[in-house]
């Protein structure tokens, strides 16, 4: 079990490094959630307004805890609006991000 927390250690800081190598910057944990919302969402690489950049972000909270069985996708993602469903209830961690009821 150590061993594997480790490797994944290891991995993360890999990733942080090359996001911060092609970023000129380590990312801080809303990078990280646009870039996943950005990738979720599929619709490549643009200029997104504020209010865009919070939905991609919201997406990216919903597919973490999708991972986990907190919450499923229905269908195919095109908007930030109510993309799923809250399968059961889980603790929610202040990020300064605003939370929403529908995830």
């Amino acid at each position: 079990m150590e061993n594997k927390e480790t490797e994944y250690d290891a991995e993360w800081e890999a990733l942080l490094e090359k996001l911060e190598n092609t970023l000129g910057k380590k990312p801080n944990l809303e990078a990280l959630l646009f870039l996943i919302g950005m990738q979720e969402l599929g619709k490549g690489t643009r200029v997104f307004s504020k209010e865009e950049k919070q939905d991609l972000m919201h997406i990216a909270v919903c597919r973490l805890l999708s991972l986990e069985g907190y919450y499923e996708f229905e269908g195919q993602i095109k908007t930030a609006g109510r993309i799923g469903e809250l399968l059961k209830p889980c603790l929610l961690i202040r990020t300064g991000l605003k939370t929403r009821n529908n995830c």
